[in-house]
């Protein structure tokens, strides 16, 4: 019976961590912004730390789910496909102009792969440079029925004959894709 009361009082000492070059600090997180973290110790003094973030290597939350700790793990070693591929139902994913879509597409064979094309480029790019770069971006993607194209942010440089190019390839690639009728 002893034995059980002590586990039960381990499992009710969880607790937030901080980990940075210096250690690790346990605590409760009270509160963070884009500068830094506010902990709250465990032991010792018990005032709330600020940790500037520039000095935080990894942050682990109380009850964090095991396939949350995974994805961190491969986050922090640049492995991002990995990182996405643990989460478990993931099924939509935003991908970043400059994504690596084949790469997450062999993680993610059922996700929905959102692909954005860059408001900044798009404006010195061609029409049939557009055309060209979401024809060969949906073909990677594996599944075109998974995958979407957009540009959201674009500004008045960018003309209608451009926004024209990005649907007369989405258009063209609907066709070649479009599934056998049952």
């Amino acid at each position: 019976m002893l034995i059980l009361i002590v586990a039960l009082g381990g499992a009710a000492a969880a607790f937030d961590t901080i980990k940075t070059s210096k250690g690790q600090i346990y605590g409760e997180i009270v509160g963070m912004d884009a500068t830094k973290v506010e902990i709250r110790p465990t032991t010792g003094n018990k005032l709330v730390k600020q940790i500037p973030v520039n000095e935080i290597e990894g942050i682990s939350y109380e009850g964090e789910i095991p396939d949350l700790k995974a994805a961190k793990f491969h986050v922090q070693n640049g492995r991002y496909a990995e990182a996405l591929a643990g989460l478990p139902h993931l099924d939509f994913l935003d991908v970043g102009w400059g994504g690596d879509v084949a790469a997450l597409r062999a993680k993610l064979p059922r996700t929905f792969l959102n692909l954005r094309l860059s408001p900044v480029e798009i404006v010195d790019w061609s029409p049939a440079r557009i055309h060209a770069i979401v024809t060969k971006l949906v073909r990677a993607s594996g599944d075109p029925l998974l995958t979407g194209v957009c540009c959201i942010n674009m500004d008045d440089r960018v003309g209608d004959d451009k926004i024209r190019a990005i649907f007369e390839a989405v258009s063209e690639l609907r066709k070649e894709f479009q599934p056998a009728a049952l």
